[in-house]
């Protein structure tokens, strides 16, 4: 396929054959989870030819409805389609479809397609007026959290835990490329949540990224600065950020 238009054409067709089999398929979540299904049933694919066209037509739907959800656009990156997420990363919706194909244990589709909305969910348009759109944020750097917690680390936010959690990043790296967005998701809401409890800051979001808005109308970028880390080396400190984004009192 050579060009995006290519591409949202195979997704219509996926969409065409998912309809003719009796179900209406939409670029969202649920759609995702019956095509993660429709991958499960018809694994292992073996036959080359197969394989191809299964992953064309699943690939192509999933990088349809990422972008649909999430926003962003297709791109040529190094010779493979993959889809621009701004903020939340990259993903490479065929080679993910074609290892599940395989049989491969990469966890679902379902899965993968969820996890770019755990840290930056947009506003639901349809949700009711009191929802807080940050949950999602604090739901991801809990998560962490917790799990932190139990294999010795501190057990609150603050810079104890970004310490831990910068050491963690240092031992981890170079961290696998499908790794790399859902640990930026982890390490990003955990960093944010410290800076939130350790210097009262606050969730904001540009319109563009979730930012933590410091009382001293400074602003950090923790998901950029996590994955700043995450492919760099411990120039890219996060603990550093952390000290550095301190409040100035007034007077200093």
């Amino acid at each position: 396929m050579s060009d995006p238009a290519r591409l949202r054409q195979a997704s219509d067709l996926f969409v065409k054959l998912a309809k003719d089999a009796g179900r209406e398929l939409e670029l969202d979540a649920a759609g995702v989870e019956w095509a993660d299904q429709y991958v499960a049933a018809v694994r292992p694919v073996e036959s080359p030819d197969q394989l191809r066209v299964q992953t064309a037509l699943v690939g192509a739907f999933l990088g349809e409805s990422l972008i649909a959800v999430y926003g962003g656009a297709w791109s040529d990156a190094d010779g493979e389609w993959a889809v621009e997420l701004g903020e939340r990363g990259r993903v490479h919706p065929f080679r993910e479809t074609e290892e599940r194909l395989r049989g491969g244990d990469g966890g679902s589709l379902a899965t993968l397609f969820r996890s770019f909305g755990d840290a930056w969910d947009r506003v639901d348009e349809d949700a009711a007026p009191e929802a807080d759109p940050t949950e999602a944020l604090r739901e991801t750097a809990e998560r962490f959290r917790a799990v932190i917690e139990g294999n010795g680390g501190p057990a609150e936010y603050g810079e104890a835990l970004v310490a831990f959690v910068d050491t963690f990043i240092e031992n981890a790296r170079p961290v696998e490329t499908e790794l790399l967005d859902q640990y930026t998701a982890l390490v990003g809401a955990a960093l944010g949540e410290s800076l939130i409890a350790a210097y009262a800051g606050e969730w904001r979001h540009t319109g563009e990224a979730w930012i933590v808005r410091m009382p001293d109308d400074t602003a950090v970028w923790p998901f950029a600065a996590a994955r700043k880390q995450l492919e760099g080396g411990p120039e890219d400190s996060i603990l550093a950020l952390f000290r550095q984004a301190r409040p100035k009192e007034s007077g200093e």
